[in-house]
């Protein structure tokens, strides 16, 4: 008996602006992604017989790639800034709760297996030119939170072969 529960999750922003004039000119660009999944594989609450193998997967990846660029060009005076926020909070669950003999029961190898993979890439950029003042400030805001559990809980196995219970979280800012 195999159970998956797979999320994948994606977001690609792009936010530019350009402002120009003789005397004062201000550009300015903002972009802010969130990601806030729950991925869940749960055997609950059961009677079970599975002479083969029992496997509970839950998997969730999440992938943001976020661009900003700013650019500001006058006589006298120009200013220019942009920001990429990026926040992904993701909450993956893999679970055997409750779970008794029925016959035989379960026999074979038992897995349990949470796995979270979460990158973030992003990139600020601003440019400003004036005749006298040119200020350009860019800023990157990058966030990976979340929780990963796989879990045996309040289940008789009498006969099985073997037990495994892993979760595992990878994150990339």
């Amino acid at each position: 008996l195999e159970l998956d529960a797979e999320n994948s999750s994606k977001a690609y922003t792009l936010a530019g602006a350009v402002a120009g004039s003789g005397t004062a000119a201000i550009g300015a660009a903002i972009n802010v992604v969130t990601i806030s999944d729950t991925t869940r594989a749960s055997v609950d609450g059961t009677a079970l017989e599975v002479s083969d193998k029992l496997d509970v997967n839950a998997a969730a990846n999440a992938t943001t790639k976020t661009l900003a660029i700013a650019g500001a060009l006058a006589g006298t005076a120009s200013i220019a800034g942009s920001n990429t926020s990026n926040f992904i909070d993701n909450t993956t669950e893999a679970s055997i709760a409750g779970v008794t003999a029925q016959g035989t029961g379960v026999t074979g190898d038992v897995t349990v297996r949470a796995d979270t993979r979460g990158k973030t890439y992003s990139l600020a950029g601003a440019l400003a030119v004036g005749g006298t003042a040119g200020v350009g400030a860019a800023s990157s805001v990058n966030s990976i939170a979340g929780s990963t559990t796989a879990r045996v809980d309040g289940s008789v196995f009498e006969a099985i072969s073997g037990l495994d219970v892993e979760a595992e979280s990878n994150s990339l800012i």
